[in-house]
C-alpha cells in the first residue's frame, strides 16, 4: 500500500503517522521491518533494496520517507518505477508538507496513495476540535470554555492540545471544563487585555 500523509498541520500528520505505523508495523516488529528515509538525502539504491526486502517475523514492513516535499527531481524520476512495483507485503509513506503537482510524480502519485491531508483549522473550527479531543478523553467541554480557548490560546494545535491537558489537570476528578475553568487556568491575551495595556502605556 502507498500512502501520503500531508499537510502544514504537524500536530495532525504526526497523529495520522503514529496511527498508520501502530496499525501496520506494530513496535515489537519494527527494528527489522521499519526503514525510515530523508527526502533530501535519499539514496535510491538504499531505497529500493528496503522496497524488494520481505518482511521478517512480520506479516508487514513499512518504509517511510520523511520531509517529502524536498524531494530532488533527480530522486523522483527513479523513484516512479519503483513506486509502480511495491510488493503486496511493503507500506511505502510519504509524509510532507505538501505535493508539488509541477511535477509528474507528484501527480502519478496522487492516483495510486491514499491521501491523508490536514490543513491548518480556522478559528472557526478550533471549538469543534476542542470538544471532540476532550470528549475522547471522557471529559465535557462547554462550547463557551472551547471558544474562551480559541480566543486565548489560537489554533496552533500543539498549543490547544497542551492547554487542554492543563484543563484535565486542572477539574479533576470534575470531567466538566466551563468557562471559569478556562479563566483561572489558562493565560488570555484577548482583545481587552490589548486595550488595557495600551491605555496603561498611554497613561504611563
Amino acid at each position: 500500500m502507498i500512502t501520503a500523509i500531508l499537510g502544514e498541520e504537524y500536530f495532525l500528520v504526526k497523529k495520522a503517522l503514529t496511527k498508520l505505523l501502530d496499525e501496520r508495523c506494530p513496535k515489537a516488529a519494527r527494528d527489522f521491518n521499519l526503514d525510515v528515509y530523508e527526502a533530501s538525502e535519499l539514496d535510491i539504491k538504499k531505497l529500493a533494496a528496503a522496497l524488494g526486502t520481505l518482511p521478517m517475523m512480520a506479516e508487514r514492513r513499512c518504509v517511510l520517507i520523511k520531509n517529502a516535499h524536498e524531494l530532488r527531481k533527480s530522486d523522483m524520476d527513479s523513484l516512479e518505477p519503483l513506486v509502480a512495483q511495491v510488493p503486496e507485503t511493503t507500506d511505502l509513506i510519504f509524509v510532507g508538507l505538501k505535493a508539488d503537482n509541477r511535477f509528474g510524480f507528484w501527480k502519478n502519485l496522487l492516483k495510486v496513495a491514499k491521501v491523508m491531508e490536514f490543513k491548518p483549522l480556522t478559528p472557526y473550527e478550533v471549538p469543534k476540535w476542542l470538544i471532540e479531543q476532550s470528549k475522547q478523553e471522557g471529559y465535557q467541554l462547554s462550547l463557551d470554555a472551547a471558544e474562551l480557548i480559541e480566543a486565548g490560546v489560537g489554533t496552533d494545535l500543539m498549543s490547544l492540545q497542551s492547554t487542554l491537558e492543563k484543563l484535565y489537570h486542572y477539574v479533576y476528578p470534575e470531567k466538566k471544563i466551563l468557562p471559569k475553568d478556562v479563566e483561572a487556568c489558562v493565560t488570555t491575551f484577548s482583545w481587552n487585555t490589548v486595550f488595557e495595556l495600551t491605555d496603561a502605556v498611554a497613561k504611563k
